[in-house]
């Protein structure tokens, strides 16, 4: 309950651009890319998507979001949106546990739950790129 929307970050492969100053589209996989950034709700609809160079990181490109100064506004507690551990934690973001003990069945209950949550951001991807094949 509460839970908003998923967000999670793609890379989107390119041919090397002609510019000269192309090594901003250098991913860590050093391939050509533009970072996509979504979120994406329970029906697998896009609810906001912004773009940046391959070669960014997915919590500076959730800091370079325009959404992002309104995060608070826009995700009121209770409210909160799930995301992978690439993100940090605040009041309106919820993630799994970056290294759950094995030992505690709730955490893991609680982890597994989250990242279900949060695969309907990586289907909507799935579907999107597949327009493109």
């Amino acid at each position: 309950p509460f839970c908003l929307a998923s967000l999670d970050c793609t890379h989107i492969a390119l041919k090397r651009p002609e510019q000269a100053d192309y090594f901003h589209f250098v991913d860590r996989f050093e391939d050509y890319s533009v970072t996509a950034q979504a979120f994406v709700d329970a029906n697998l609809n896009i609810l906001n998507l912004s773009f940046n160079s391959g070669g960014i990181h997915d919590s500076a490109m959730w800091k370079a979001c325009p959404l992002y100064p309104f995060r608070f506004r826009f995700f009121p507690q209770p409210y909160y949106f799930v995301a992978d551990t690439a993100y940090s934690l605040e009041t309106c973001t919820m993630k799994a546990f970056a290294n759950e003990p094995q030992q505690d069945p709730a955490i893991k209950a609680f982890s597994r739950a989250v990242r279900r949550s949060r695969n309907t951001a990586e289907r909507a991807f799935g579907l999107l790129k597949l327009r493109w094949r």
